[in-house]
Order: structure tokens, then sequence, then C-alpha cells
């Protein structure tokens, strides 16, 4: 099975041919959040009927968007606050709180 890189490698082509080479120039400099957006961005055209986007093969852009930021956030998981969520455990924090007190 492939990996997640070489997958989102494979399926650049799936760019527009004028966002292509940026695409590689972003994967070869290892600027995950440029070319996670350069992705998405196509995606979201695409959605919206732009002329430019409208022969692309919907399939293989949408799963390069999802590789995109799926590695993305492999990379750089996203804070607690950003998922809306406290991670932490309550009973540790209710502990620590009461060695305070005394």
């Amino acid at each position: 099975m492939p990996s997640l890189l070489q997958i989102i490698k494979d399926l650049i082509p799936a760019l527009p041919k004028s966002d292509i080479p940026y695409a590689y120039k972003f994967y070869n400099n290892r600027d995950w959040e440029s070319l996670k957006d350069l992705t998405l961005s196509a995606w979201k055209r695409y959605k919206l009927h732009n002329v430019k986007y409208k022969t692309l093969d919907a399939d293989k852009l949408a799963e390069l968007a999802m590789a995109c930021e799926d590695y993305y956030y492999l990379i750089y998981p996203p804070y607690e606050e950003e998922l809306g969520g406290n991670f932490e455990d309550d009973e540790d924090e209710d502990e620590d709180e009461n060695e305070e007190e005394n």
C-alpha cells in the first residue's frame, strides 16, 4: 500500500495545470500548509463550477485535497482549543487544587 506522501505526489497532476508547478514546489520544500491550502482551494473552486476547473477529475481532486489535509494534521495536530474539548483529566485537576489548598 502506498504511503500518504506517495498518494499525494501521484495525485498532484489532478490539479489545474497552472497549479501543478506550485504543488510540486510545496511538496519538495515540505511546505505542507501551502500544499493543503492550494489543493483545498482547487477543490472549492471546482465545487463552485469555476470554468477553469470544469475539466478536472473530481474524484482525484477530492482524494488529493483529503490526503493533503490528513497529512497536514498528522504533522501539525490541532490544539485542543481548536477541537473544542478539554482533554485533561478532571480528577487530576481536582487533586492538584486540593493539594494547593492544604
